[in-house]
């Protein structure tokens, strides 16, 4: 471009925008031209022969346009929708804040399939469709800016008689922008306007209505605007003002929606990956009157963002967004829990997530790994950390309690396909620092069972189990879930897995358990902390419980009493060498081990001791010869190396 059109244009958009300067002389004619552009783009709007390719199968989208494109602006985070009558037809004023139309704007605006929003990532429309879907219905339209947009189209006649004007407001104030439309419900239309006329009805008094089918509850054929797109808005305008309060208004009633931050939204990298999480809240006033208020758990990385709901066990269907709705999840490609995802894989009529199934199915793919990769940023350290862990931590394990009664193979993005994820960091109370484990205590444990002339072994089993095994990082199951402290989601998976009526299928039993470090019984526990892992068998080996009684050792100190912490593993039955009371039975001991004790494994634990003393009386002669001939070897190996 030349410089004197540039020129030319940074002139003309100081006076439209700034009324800086002189009137370009130009600029009048520029408007009219384009105005007859905009006509030819009605007519085509409303002839059912010609039509536009973009308007083509789009019948939903009236709020949602008018939302996004006083969003795009970012110029503030309010709109106020007025509904009304005038004669048989229903109207509607939107306001909001703008700095006005500059030259490229209004070119767009004017010209059929364009838009000057490509550029800007930030921005949702580029597809030129915009207000111009208005045109399908209404028969008064008219935008008062920097710039007045004024068309009338009359639908009574054959050839739609259409008027027009577009024209420089020298009565506007410079902070505001004002939509009108007005249309006749009883004349038929391409476009469904039949629940946008409900929603005037019952804010103008003609009508009662469940005003949450508009916004919240209703079916596709029912819902005026999903308000939870505002989430998005919010999670997706990152650091330029969003929309977040809408007001409806009629002559009635009055409905106000916003949109909060109750934690603020971050950016938190966990495995060389960045993530974006907060806590939103939606709110919704019926005439001044709070009767919505719900929290919602945000993810956002790279293309697809989603919001959980907080403290909910949620069976809905999933919901589709490309930033404002699109569709529920109704064949269930990913199990109902509620979950709201907004993605840029939409195509512009906004009824599903592709063009083709192949397409649809990639974006479900996506969304599956999406998701495996999420559970992992979930329970990692780094969440922990945030003020909104306890909101990650009820969404983690509703999504675990839900995935828990079904076949596996039915869903790949369950987190009990396999126990990649561990939820020791995520806090199970309110208001208090994570513990790892919750163990089922039974009402009379194995070491409160007492042999004759044991006097007060089980004060001291106990104490010994409680202070030096149990420690500082367990929960006592009954009590965490009957705590009112209780996380939901955390009260809500505990529940599901201590009651054994429930038909879990096994394997998600047991993956579960593991995942939310849930012990069925102290004896099972007593394997995890004896051999580090979860065990499917109540088993521990010999080494195993020599290395566990070396750590309590270097711990408990010179008061240190291995036989009462052999009580505890005699008792449950760990191992076959361990009597009920606790002494050893030395046949039982691992002959194998003893044989290779010396040179390729330690012998210094309190079981090799027993161990060695015990076989050297028989195999003392057989051990030197294994040895001196595993002795052979090794010098043999080292010199072929």
């Amino acid at each position: 471009m030349s410089p004197d059109y540039v020129r030319a244009i940074s002139d003309a958009n100081a006076y439209l925008m700034k009324r800086s300067g002189e009137k370009p002389v130009w600029l009048d004619g520029f408007l009219d031209s384009n105005r007859c552009k905009l006509v030819e783009t009605i007519c085509r709007a409303t002839s059912v022969a010609q039509g536009i390719s973009s308007l083509q199968g789009y019948r939903e989208g009236y709020f949602n346009e008018i939302i996004q494109n006083a969003n795009d602006l970012h110029c503030g985070d309010s709109i106020c929708i007025i509904t009304g009558e005038d004669g048989n037809k229903l109207t509607l004023e939107c306001q909001y804040d703008d700095k006005g139309f500059s030259l490229s704007n209004i070119y767009a605006f004017l010209n059929r399939e364009m838009s000057d929003k490509t550029d800007d990532d930030s921005q949702t429309g580029k597809f030129g469709v915009g207000i111009k879907s208005f045109f399908k219905f209404v028969e008064n339209l008219r935008i008062e800016s920097n710039v007045l947009f004024d068309f009338s189209i009359n639908r009574s006649i054959n050839d739609n008689n259409i008027v027009g004007s577009t024209k420089i407001n020298s009565a506007w104030s410079g902070e505001q922008t004002s939509l009108f439309i007005s249309y006749d419900p009883k004349v038929e239309s391409e476009f469904n306007i039949r629940k946008l006329s409900s929603l005037i009805e019952y804010l103008c008094g003609k009508q009662n209505a469940d005003v949450f089918r508009f916004f919240l509850t209703g079916d596709d054929s029912e819902m005026v605007f999903d308000i939870r797109s505002l989430i998005f808005m919010q999670l997706n305008g990152k650091t330029k003002r969003s929309i977040s309060n809408l007001e409806f208004k009629g002559k009635n009633h009055s409905v106000k929606v916003s949109c909060e931050d109750v934690i603020k939204v971050k950016t938190i990298t966990v495995a060389e990956e960045s993530w974006r999480t907060g806590v939103l809240q939606l709110k919704v006033k019926l005439d001044q009157n709070v009767r919505y208020e719900k929290q919602y758990i945000v993810f956002s990385n790279n293309s697809i963002s989603v919001a959980f709901p907080v403290s909910e066990f949620s069976t809905d269907y999933n919901r589709m967004y490309s930033t404002y709705y699109l569709k529920a999840d109704i064949k269930e490609q990913l199990l109902p829990i509620g979950m709201l995802v907004d993605s840029k894989y939409a195509n512009i009529h906004r009824n599903d997530v592709g063009d083709s199934e192949e397409k649809i199915n990639e974006v479900y793919d996506k969304l599956r790994g999406y998701m495996k990769n999420l559970y992992g940023f979930m329970c990692s350290e780094e969440i922990a950390r945030l003020s909104c862990a306890e909101a990650v931590s009820d969404v983690f394990h509703n999504i675990v309690a839900r995935y828990l009664m079904l076949d596996r193979k039915d869903y790949p993005e369950t987190p009990l396909f396999e126990d990649y994820y561990s939820n020791s960091f995520l806090p199970k109370k309110y208001k208090e620092k994570a513990k790892a484990f919750v163990i089922e205590h039974k009402r009379k444990e194995a070491y409160d069972s007492v042999s004759y002339q044991e006097g007060d072994v089980v004060k001291e089993l106990k104490e010994n189990y409680f202070e030096f095994v149990e420690k500082k990082n367990t929960y006592d199951l009954q009590e965490l879930i009957l705590d009112s402290e209780c996380i939901y989601g955390v009260c809500k998976v505990y529940g599901l897995l201590s009651d054994q009526s429930n038909e879990i299928p096994e394997q998600n039993r047991v993956i579960a358990s593991r995942i939310t470090n849930h012990f069925s019984s102290i004896g099972e526990y007593l394997v995890y902390e004896i051999c580090g892992e979860h065990r499917e068998e109540l088993f521990v080996s010999d080494a195993e419980i020599d290395s566990w009684l070396l750590g309590l050792q270097e711990e408990v100190g010179k008061y240190f009493d291995a036989g009462m912490f052999l009580k505890l593993v005699g008792r449950y039955g760990l191992n076959d060498a361990i009597a009920y009371d606790g002494s050893i039975r030395h046949t039982n001991l691992s002959f194998k081990d003893y044989l290779f004790n010396g040179i390729l494994t330690s012998s210094h634990g309190l079981l090799s001791q027993y161990q060695n003393q015990f076989y050297d009386e028989k195999y003392f002669k057989l051990k030197q010869e294994l040895l001196k001939k595993d002795i052979r070897i090794l010098v043999i190996k080292r010199i072929h190396i």
